[in-house]
């Protein structure tokens, strides 16, 4: 009996050793992981925490114990949200993840993303929780960076004016990253020539500097891809004595190329302090620098397009011809779900009674019924992304009127159109279609027989009434017509 009560103890003796084992084993994982973890009380409190939560925070543990989590590392406007989620949590016992920011102890806030726990007692009620928190702080960054571009993007597509997109992506790029200050470089011969600036002094605008001048650029285009000078003053690469200059700390350049060709390099700077620029940033202007690169070759191509084309203006002062320079707006699957107007000529608002500075840079879902356009987009779509020259007759019934159109497009995703104003015509038309039916009509119920002769086939087409008029057999009737 002895014997037996022993090996029950040496049991339980053996489970406690385990289980306190696996107790410091689990307290070693989360004090050095690094995945911020930290428990927390109903009343606000904060109990442990590890190594990688007091980095996130910037507090030590003994002074998160003294603090409210709630109210000292809770911005006010989380504070809402957050009472909804750890309510349900007590409600369905589920662990909840949602996200918030943290405000460090530094004053910098800080995006994260938590996974809460709920611990109850045994009467049910909340005994505390513990989360596992993430900091998103990139994956933020991305996203912020990817609405910024998807931004610029729309209205470089919505603006064909070269002028008005480069200094709008010196300055949009510049904000989206955080730089204090921007330039476009633009190679003409064996030069750099400063074309755009954001935030830096006006006599900048048209500096030109050779390749010894401008090693920076010389450097970006040698690799085709952005490259961060985060140390500018000290890198070899860069230009010495133009940071020192404009007190240039840190620098992360893209090369703007069309056609595999480098034709110039968009750069920002920060002044006041050295700043490590993130992948995320370096990715974006990588992506912007794309952009531009096919926002310039757009307007070079308008401008070529001008240049080449022999007959273009003669074309756009026709009187007698509507003129619209087009491009197509697809889906993210490729489907023309609308377009913009780049260019109309005066002929255009004479047939459309639109005026041109209300539809340029326009959709025209913005400017017609889109019941109205929706097939004609469709046209237009495929003559944009398929190169294939349409001629067709369409009618617009918010305009009350009819156009004959013929379109053909000179670059992918772009399309012009010539039309003019059939609705004359094709009123004429639809009264004299009326009018045969009416009069068709008319002779049915009057019983009066007619015929018709077509000069050109020498065929006789005979009214049923004349049969029955006549009293005429069919046979008679085309034995007649055959002698």
């Amino acid at each position: 009996m002895v014997n037996k009560v022993e090996k029950e103890l040496r049991k339980l003796e053996d489970e406690l050793h385990n289980s306190r084992k696996n107790e410091i084993l689990l307290g070693d994982l989360l004090k050095y992981s690094s995945q911020p973890f930290g428990v927390g009380y109903p009343d606000g409190s904060l109990g442990i925490v590890n190594k990688a939560f007091e980095e996130l925070t910037g507090y030590t543990q003994e002074e998160l114990k003294s603090s409210d989590w709630s109210d000292t590392l809770t911005p006010p406007e989380f504070h809402d949200m957050e009472h909804e989620k750890l309510e349900k949590l007590q409600r369905i016992g589920q662990p909840v993840k949602y996200e918030k920011e943290y405000i460090r102890k530094d004053g910098i806030r800080v995006p994260i993303e938590l996974l809460v726990h709920l611990v109850r007692n045994e009467d049910g009620s909340p005994k505390f929780y513990y989360s596992f928190i993430t900091d998103i702080t990139e994956r933020k960054e991305r996203e912020m960076l990817s609405d910024a571009l998807n931004k610029l993007n729309s209205y470089i597509n919505s603006i064909l004016d070269y002028d008005e997109i480069m200094q709008l992506i010196v300055e949009e790029g510049a904000k989206a990253v955080g730089a204090e200050s921007s330039v476009i470089n633009l190679i003409e011969g064996d030069n750099w020539v400063v074309k755009f600036a954001y935030n830096f002094p006006d006599n900048i605008i048209g500096q030109i500097k050779s390749d010894l001048e401008s090693p920076t650029s010389v450097y970006v285009a040698n690799e085709k891809k952005a490259v961060a000078f985060n140390d500018a003053p000290n890198d070899s690469r860069v230009n010495k004595n133009g940071m020192r200059l404009h007190g240039v700390s840190s620098v992360l350049v893209a090369p703007i190329i069309l056609k595999d060709e480098v034709k110039g390099i968009i750069a920002f700077y920060h002044h006041q302090n050295t700043v490590v620029f993130s992948e995320a940033q370096i990715d974006f202007a990588n992506k912007l620098a794309s952009s531009l690169s096919q926002a310039v070759e757009n307007a070079q191509l308008f401008d070529e397009i001008k240049k080449s084309e022999k007959h273009y203006q003669q074309f756009f002062d026709n009187p007698l011809n509507g003129f619209a320079f087009c491009e197509i707006i697809t889906d993210e699957i490729g489907k023309p779900v609308d377009f913009i107007y780049l260019d109309v000529n005066n002929a255009f608002e004479n047939f459309t009674g639109l005026k041109r500075e209300d539809v340029l840079n326009k959709k025209v879902t913005e400017i017609l019924p889109s019941e109205d356009v929706a097939e004609i987009i469709k046209i237009y779509g495929k003559v944009a992304l398929t190169g294939e020259s349409a001629n067709f007759e369409y009618s617009i019934p918010s305009l009350n009127k009819y156009y004959e159109i013929v379109a053909f497009s000179p670059e992918r995703t772009q399309f012009i159109a010539f039309f003019t104003d059939i609705s004359e015509r094709k009123k004429t038309e639809e009264d004299l279609k009326k009018s045969e039916k009416s009069l068709a009509d008319a002779q049915r119920i009057a019983h009066i027989g007619n015929w018709e002769w077509n000069i050109q086939t020498g065929e006789i087409e005979w009214s049923d009434e004349i049969y029955s008029i006549y009293k005429l057999d069919i046979r008679f009737i085309c034995k007649l017509c055959s002698s």
